[in-house]
């Protein structure tokens, strides 16, 4: 069930899904939590700020393979579904 690269699949469970990620304690901790020990290494990442001088290292956002950013810093997550 690929579109496009893409794995579809119905919205409650995307929502299950999402939510189990997201709304855990410890993604507010370390957003990177849900990588793999040691795939992190192996990526492609560029680190991109703002603009502007440099800033340290902990204000930097992480970019990977330009298409998927890893944040490092996160604000806890609150889902807005009723259900």
């Amino acid at each position: 069930m690929s579109k496009g690269g893409y794995l579809a699949m119905e919205r409650n469970k995307f929502v299950s899904r999402r939510n189990k990620t997201f709304c855990s304690k410890l993604y507010v901790r370390n957003p990177r939590y849900y990588i793999p020990d040691g795939t992190y290494d192996h990526l492609n990442i560029i680190e991109m700020w703002a603009g502007g001088p440099e800033p340290p290292a902990d204000e930097k956002i992480s970019v990977v393979a330009t298409d998927m950013i890893i944040p490092k810093k996160v604000n806890k997550y609150q889902p807005l579904e009723l259900k």
